[in-house]
């Protein structure tokens, strides 16, 4: 779904078997207005199409998919583990260039969650071990503490704190598919 947030129109609607991944949705490469901002989920998370925004002169905001290599823009990499913890509970942020080859600019905002939060992100992710039959990694546990996102918009653009309020924003989508299920019976 494409959802312009600021009129309440929808965009775009494409349905998809279960089985395809959102990386095959014509929605992926959709372009976007220069200034537009989009907020999408892990399933478009696409480094390549995180420029292509970009050079359009597109804002984005995306969650941090494990994993992702970062950098200072020096070209050290960056380890989230060690970085993090010296964060306290303040937000943070960092320049940075994501991707391991072709790497893109970025900025690294991110924010310790409350203990309960944690909590329900460790029951999760005992869920999906289970499921899948398989350990996550270190790395994954650890930051289950932290709400990390990655944005290409300027600090005058918006705040470290502005961009974790656009990052709650999107889950308005994820209200607008409960409805769909509950109601017209998506599934």
């Amino acid at each position: 779904v494409c959802w312009e947030l600021l009129s309440g129109a929808l965009v775009a609607v494409e349905l998809l078997d279960v089985r395809v991944h959102d990386q095959q949705s014509e929605l992926q490469t959709m372009s976007l207005p220069p200034g537009a901002l989009r907020l999408s989920d892990l399933g478009f998370f696409k480094l390549s199409e995180l420029d292509r925004l970009s050079t359009e002169g597109a804002g984005w905001v995306t969650r941090y998919k494990g994993g992702t290599k970062i950098y200072d823009p020096s070209g050290q990499a960056i380890d989230l583990l060690k970085l993090l913890p010296s964060a306290g509970q303040a937000i943070i942020e960092y320049d940075v260039e994501v991707g391991m080859t072709d790497r893109i600019p970025a900025r690294l905002v991110a924010q310790r969650v409350p203990e309960e939060k944690v909590q329900q992100r460790r029951e999760q992710l005992r869920r999906w071990e289970s499921r899948k039959q398989k350990k996550a990694s270190q790395q994954r546990w650890a930051l289950l503490e932290w709400s990390i996102y990655l944005t290409n918009l300027t600090v005058e653009q918006a705040d470290a704190a502005a961009v974790m309020v656009l990052a709650r924003v999107r889950w308005q989508i994820e209200l607008l598919f409960k409805l769909w299920k509950s109601t017209v019976d998506i599934d």
